[in-house]
């Protein structure tokens, strides 16, 4: 029996095309650290890994990740339901005028609002930021900084998780990792703080 390999459709090789010119430029923007988070061509969120060059550097530290000029793009509905079109294309999944319709409506009773998640996740620790859609009314405040703590640890810690979810696309203007070490300052202060008790 002879196997014969299927070559895949000329538009689902445009979209692999596009998702590859994709992430050459996501790559190239963040060629000298994190700047910008980025979709692919099918709606889906990509995940990012900050690798920190001196790992010892970090040991018996509490680290903290500072993002400062956070803005963030949204997808419009016709974005969504377009995804949704890609996703069934690529997957070889037939998508007729009527499951574009229930989508369409499932999308306009769930739109983000320009609300959006960034987590970040180091050392089993997972820290969500949310912004809350502007259909929050009073409660909404947009987030142009976030200051994440991510725990004390014993151990040097090599990598960092970054991930975000509704928003198509984020971009930072500085992202900066921030060790404060549990040395001898700290006993000190400790001890100073016991000595002044009742």
């Amino acid at each position: 029996m002879v196997l014969k390999q299927k070559v895949p459709s000329q538009a689902v090789s445009n979209l692999l095309e596009q998702n590859q010119s994709m992430v050459n430029a996501n790559n190239d923007a963040n060629r000298h650290g994190l700047k910008e988070m980025a979709s692919d061509s099918l709606g889906q969120n990509a995940n990012y890994q900050i690798t920190l060059k001196h790992p010892s550097a970090y040991k018996n530290s509490e680290l903290y990740i500072e993002f400062d000029g956070i803005k963030a793009q949204f997808p419009s509905l016709n974005d969504r339901l377009n995804f949704v079109a890609q996703r069934s294309l690529m997957s070889n999944v037939p998508f007729s005028h009527g499951d574009k319709l229930n989508y369409l409506r499932d999308l306009t009773n769930n739109q983000y609002f320009n609300s959006f998640i960034l987590q970040v996740e180091s050392h089993h620790k997972i820290t969500p930021i949310q912004q809350l859609g502007i259909d929050n009314m009073s409660d909404y405040e947009p987030k142009t900084q976030a200051l994440i703590n991510l725990g004390y640890s014993k151990k040097p810690r090599k990598t960092i998780n970054v991930s975000f979810y509704k928003a198509q696309q984020m971009s930072f203007k500085h992202v900066r990792v921030i060790a404060v070490p549990f040395g001898q300052h700290y006993r000190q202060k400790n001890d100073s703080d016991s000595k002044t008790g009742p």
